[in-house]
C-alpha cells in the first residue's frame, strides 16, 4: 500500500510558509547582532529544530541527494536580501569528508535524517602543535549544533546515502571571501575558494520527469 502525498504546489506551498515562520522567529531573536550569544544561538537552534521536525516537507523528489561523483549539495530555503540569515537543506554524500574550516559567520545546524559526525578542533598551546581535537558529536535526527564565526571544525558522512539535515548560516556561503581550511598537522590555514553548490528546490513534477 503506497501512501499518497500532496500535489507539489500544496507542499511547496507548506514548505514556505514553514520556513518563513521560522525565519521570522530566528530574526526577532537575534535582532541587528552579527555575532549572537550563546543563548540567542540556543534559541535559535531549538526553532530550526522545530522546523526540521517537519521531516516530510522536505521529500527527496523536492530535494535530491548529491549525483554520482558530486560530494555534497545544497538547496536554498531562505535568504534575506542582504545575503544574511541564509538557510539551506544540506545533501552530502555517503564517503564525503572535509579538513578543518571556518565559516567567518556564526552557524546552527539541525538534523532531519541521517548523522552528521562533527570534529571540533582548537589551536595547540604551541604555533608547531598545529590544531588538536577539542570534542567530538554527531548531529542526528532531532539534535543540533551552534558555531561561532571562528572555530574551527569538519565533518566526516558515513552511512548509505546523502543525509538531509538543515544548515543555517549568518551568511550565504556564496559570499564568505574570509572563510579558511586549515591544515591540522601544522595550524596553517588559506582562503577557502571553492564555492558549493546550491540549488533551488526541485518540484515533484520536474523530479519525476527527470
Amino acid at each position: 500500500m503506497t501512501t499518497s502525498r500532496p500535489p507539489a504546489d500544496i507542499l511547496t506551498q507548506t514548505r514556505t510558509t514553514a520556513v518563513a515562520a521560522t525565519m521570522q522567529q530566528i530574526r526577532a531573536i537575534i535582532g541587528a547582532a552579527l555575532e549572537p550569544t550563546p543563548q540567542q544561538l540556543e534559541q535559535v537552534a531549538a526553532c530550526l529544530r522545530q522546523l526540521a521536525a517537519l521531516g516530510g516537507l522536505f521529500p527527496d523528489a523536492h530535494f535530491p541527494g548529491p549525483d554520482e561523483g558530486v560530494a555534497e549539495t545544497l538547496y536554498l530555503l531562505s535568504e534575506d536580501d542582504d545575503l544574511n540569515n541564509a538557510l539551506y537543506l544540506y545533501r552530502p554524500a555517503p564517503g564525503m569528508s572535509t579538513p578543518p574550516h571556518d565559516h567567518s559567520t556564526w552557524a546552527v545546524i539541525a538534523g532531519i535524517e541521517g548523522e552528521e559526525p562533527n570534529t571540533v578542533w582548537q589551536s595547540g598551546t604551541a604555533p608547531e602543535s598545529g590544531l588538536q581535537i577539542s570534542r567530538r558529536f554527531s548531529v542526528g535526527p532531532g539534535q543540533s549544533a551552534c558555531f561561532t564565526h571562528d572555530q574551527i571544525h569538519s565533518i566526516a558522512i558515513a552511512g548509505e546515502r546523502a543525509i538531509k539535515h538543515l544548515h543555517l548560516y549568518g551568511h550565504s556561503l556564496l559570499d564568505l571571501p574570509r572563510r579558511r581550511d586549515f591544515n591540522a598537522a601544522d595550524g596553517s590555514s588559506w582562503p577557502q575558494t571553492e564555492k558549493p553548490l546550491v540549488l533551488p528546490p526541485q518540484s515533484l513534477t520536474a523530479a519525476s520527469h527527470a
